[in-house]
């Protein structure tokens, strides 16, 4: 996804009223990090939430395999 002047301005913005809340212990990644989970892309969300219900999938059913039988 390519930038655009409006995505910098928005992001412009945000950044500038957390710092105007008084928010200047963070550093730019931070308030960068912020302002992507605000405006996070559904599908993109949906993919990531998809990925992480795999991965516990694949965790519980390894978990399961690695436990010893217990008699």
């Amino acid at each position: 996804m390519s930038v655009t002047e409006q995505d910098l301005r928005r992001f412009q913005e945000y950044a500038l009223s957390r710092i105007s809340d008084g928010r200047t212990d963070c550093e730019l990644e931070d308030l960068l990090g912020e302002w992507r989970s605000l405006n996070a892309d559904p599908a993109q969300q949906r993919d990531d939430l998809a990925a992480i219900k795999e991965a516990i999938s694949q965790w519980k059913v390894a978990s399961e395999r690695s436990r010893p039988n217990s008699k």
